[in-house]
């Protein structure tokens, strides 16, 4: 199972607070939940929107361990889990520099919920 990891971070930066949401896993996966954090991760223009309706600036990270290890030995909090617990603890997710899940990635209602947006999946050849 790839880790995911989500960070939530307030702070006040101008007229905006900030939510930080990273996502640290050992491979790619192939779910609809990975696969909504990796769209709203590439999405600039959802972004910006986000923080215009929400008054919070989005920042997204999605780190796969099969691509690069600078960012895992970057963060001590995820250099701490893996040393203690291996790659077992991967996925990760970060919220605010902090630990919020290991071993799972948010479902797409958990970051629907934290977001507070609706977010639905559409595959081609769907009704």
């Amino acid at each position: 199972m790839g880790l995911v990891m989500a960070q939530l971070v307030l702070s006040r930066g101008g007229d905006y607070r900030t939510m930080k949401i990273e996502y640290y896993l050992l491979k790619s996966e192939n779910s609809d939940a990975f696969e909504a954090f990796s769209s709203l991760n590439q999405d600039n223009i959802f972004k910006e929107h986000y923080k215009r309706v929400k008054g919070e600036e989005l920042i997204t990270n999605l780190f796969i361990l099969n691509s690069s290890i600078v960012p895992f030995l970057q963060n001590n909090v995820v250099l701490r889990e893996l040393e203690t617990k291996d790659i077992t603890c991967l996925p990760i997710v970060m919220i605010n520099d902090r630990l919020y899940l290991s071993g799972s990635i948010f479902t797409i209602e958990e970051l629907s919920e934290l977001l507070d947006i609706g977010i639905t999946i559409q595959r081609k050849g769907d009704d």
